[in-house]
């Protein structure tokens, strides 16, 4: 009976917000409290120190907040460490931490949720100071897991309630490029994008919508294609799609420009129509998403938007730092975007 209750007590353990919301007070309050950070009534130290009490409450990781001690230890999760994205994020990590002499245990989901589970808590028995999730799976409820066993978490290319993040300005990047691409004379938009199922594809989409909507252009869904097996398979996948594309619509009707959500899927495309006897950027233009080293050697080179990878990477580390700290509680950075204009769009386009 007791070890029942035991396990009872250890699934219901107290939070740093379950303090906050008894003492009636801020997260930061509670956790300036904790680590003498800043000065805090004498009145409110005993609310907070109460509700500690009340709600035997004890922050883990071997109560390191408490006593200031780290293990110098964080973990990455990434989904696809040969994606040259992820990997340049990751480096940016790896640097900042190399700094700091910081051991960064790095695992690579493969876009597979069980097996993200199972790296997430062997990290966490690990005692590391903390997590940053980079894109990855839309599980949720691992992500408070995390948090609720007083592991800092940080996200990075992605967002989740409060939690800490550092994201591009996905949005507003593909809400520019439909402007441009209008403004050079394209009216037959297409776009093609992984499972809209992660915070930044979707807000690529958003984006693509508010585009075609100030530009007071109609989207013709059978352009607008996504699809799951894209994540794994982008070149492969793009080829297929836009294989299928060819044999089911006429010439005529076909889009004079795909937009996409990564440049490896832009490669995947202009394979397919060069394969089928088309001409890039004079019968079909391209654009791409990243800026990864390969498309500026591909023929023709390939106009993308360029993302601050290496910038993402350090802020995320240097974000988690801040939380371990007691100085960092709810931020969240937007790094802006630019079009890197290259040969895969025709510049004088005409309607």
């Amino acid at each position: 009976m007791e070890m029942g209750q035991n396990q009872e007590r250890r699934r219901n353990k107290a939070t740093i917000v379950d303090v906050a919301k008894k003492a009636g007070v801020a997260i930061s309050t509670v956790s300036h409290v904790l680590n003498h950070t800043a000065p805090i009534s004498e009145e409110t130290q005993k609310r907070v120190q109460q509700a500690i009490l009340d709600l035997d409450y004890t922050p883990n990781m071997l109560a390191r907040n408490l006593r200031q001690k780290y293990s110098n230890v964080i973990g990455v999760i990434v989904p696809d460490i040969e994606n040259e994205f992820y990997a340049n994020v990751s480096s940016g990590i790896f640097r900042r931490a190399d700094l700091e002499q910081d051991t960064v245990f790095l695992v690579d989901s493969g876009y597979s949720l069980e097996k993200e589970k199972m790296q997430v808590e062997s990290l966490v028995k690990r005692q590391v100071d903390g997590l940053i999730f980079l894109g990855g799976s839309k599980d949720e409820e691992l992500i408070d897991w995390a948090h609720k066993q007083n592991v800092a978490v940080v996200l990075g290319d992605r967002r989740y309630r409060n939690y800490c993040s550092v994201e591009s300005d996905n949005f507003k990047a593909m809400r520019d490029l439909v402007l441009w691409v209008y403004g050079l004379g394209f009216r037959k938009i297409g776009y093609v994008s992984e499972s809209l199922d992660m915070t930044n594809l979707q807000d690529r989409y958003n984006g693509l919508r508010e585009g075609f909507h100030q530009c007071s252009l109609a989207m013709d869904e059978q352009w607008i294609l996504n699809d799951s097996w894209l994540k794994l398979e982008k070149v492969d996948a793009a080829k297929s799609l836009m294989n299928q594309m060819v044999r089911r619509i006429k010439a005529e009707n076909m889009p004079e420009i795909f937009l996409t959500s990564s440049d490896m899927i832009a490669i995947g495309i202009m394979v397919a129509w060069i394969q089928n006897g088309y001409r890039v950027p004079e019968d079909i233009s391209v654009v791409g998403f990243d800026d990864i080293r390969l498309v500026q050697y591909y023929n023709p080179p390939v106009t993308t938007i360029r993302q601050q990878c290496r910038k993402m990477g350090e802020s995320c580390y240097q974000m988690l730092r801040g939380v371990l700290q007691g100085q960092i509680l709810d931020q969240h950075i937007v790094l802006e975007t630019e079009l890197i204009c290259r040969q895969s769009v025709r510049l004088s386009y005409k309607t």
